[in-house]
């Protein structure tokens, strides 16, 4: 009988595998603070925003720029959301973001939202509607309606006469959903002050009206373009759902930011009306 041959010999271990290096520990890729937006904050926006554009509906109605400029602007300059460091107000006046109360030039938060309107007359009849700049600033925002801080944003405005055309009133701003209003009030201000030949001549600074519960930031500035120079003092506000500035073109640097804040509260409740209505 034959004898089967011997099975076959098992290959000898291979020697063991040397024990891995320790490697540097894999980073924890932190999670971003949600209160204050919806999303990454972006990279600096190259468009001048809301506020470059009603900076430049202003100059128009000073007669020192043309609205066909707004393209120009939109594709050439940019504003930083950042918040700048401002001198501290006088007495009269509340500082912005002081003693860790609501940062000024904001409404308090509040389940009601609001919508903002282009009305007919403003401050009473005073001033009546002369032209209706909602779809310059609506589509100088596009691409821009939905941020880290804002969403479905829109935008209206209006230039408004009194005294047979001899005043001008321009109101312009944005609705929607707005995470921070401090920094998107804050960015308006600054689209303004971005504009070529814009002068600040008076910091920004926040003024709560007599008998207003919500304060008002109010700044004065210059503009200087081939047309001439002519001067702005402006109010602006910021709520969870709007923000929206009040601007007073005029022939000097003298205007009295006491009485714009006055009756920029006054038109916030001309304009603002509930998201329901």
């Amino acid at each position: 009988m034959t004898v089967p041959p011997p099975p076959p010999q098992q290959p000898p271990t291979p020697y063991p595998a040397p024990p891995q290096a320790p490697g540097y520990p894999q980073p924890q890729v932190p999670g971003y603070p949600q209160p204050q937006g919806w999303g990454l904050q972006p990279p600096r926006d190259k468009r001048l925003g809301a506020g470059g554009i009603i900076a430049i509906v202003v100059a128009s109605v000073l007669g020192v720029t043309a609205l066909g400029g707004v393209a120009h602007y939109l594709s050439s300059y940019g504003h930083d959301s950042s918040t700048d460091e401002r001198p501290a107000p006088a007495s009269a006046e509340a500082p912005r973001g002081s003693g860790g109360n609501e940062p000024s030039g904001r409404a308090e938060p509040s389940p009601q939202r609001y919508r903002l309107t282009v009305p007919a007359t403003l401050l009473g009849g005073r001033y009546t509607l002369a032209k209706d700049v909602s779809r310059t600033i609506d589509d100088g925002i596009a691409g821009q309606r939905n941020s880290w801080n804002e969403r479905n944003m829109k935008g209206v405005g209006g230039q408004y006469t009194a005294d047979g055309g001899e005043q001008e009133l321009v109101t312009g701003g944005l609705y929607g959903e707005i995470a921070d209003p401090r920094r998107t009030l804050d960015s308006m201000f600054q689209g303004m002050n971005a504009n070529p030949g814009v002068t600040v001549t008076t910091p920004p600074k926040d003024i709560t009206p007599p008998g207003a519960r919500e304060p008002v930031t109010c700044e004065r500035y210059s503009v200087t373009r081939s047309g001439g120079t002519g001067f702005v003092a402006v109010c602006g506000w910021g709520d969870h759902s709007t923000a929206a500035t009040v601007s007073l073109p005029g022939p000097d640097d003298r205007a009295d930011l006491e009485a714009l804040a006055k009756q920029t509260a006054e038109v916030r409740d001309e304009m603002r009306v509930p998201a329901g209505s």
